[in-house]
């Protein structure tokens, strides 16, 4: 999985950015405790569920910057309203 997580971080757009924020405040405190996500997907995809956890964990402080540039650069008050909610 973790190609395609990286792909992810990697998504130069404002979407993918706003998508991880959303994901990072959905799953933080499950993925520092090692519990699993709430997303559905992997509730029974224990092996895939753990990997995200553990690259998210790691990933997350790297993330960040880029995350604060994407709402600063972005204008659209539309994407910022429903982000992160």
């Amino acid at each position: 999985m973790r190609p395609y997580l990286d792909a992810w971080l990697d998504a130069p757009d404002v979407a993918p950015a706003i998508h991880f924020g959303e994901f990072l405040v959905a799953n933080a405190m499950q993925a520092a405790a090692g519990m699993p996500l709430t997303n559905p997907w992997l509730r029974e995809r224990h092996d895939q569920d753990t990997q995200v956890r553990h690259w998210l964990v790691g990933v997350t402080a790297r993330f960040v910057p880029r995350l604060e540039a994407a709402f600063l650069d972005t204008s659209d008050e539309q994407t910022l309203d429903g982000s992160l909610m």
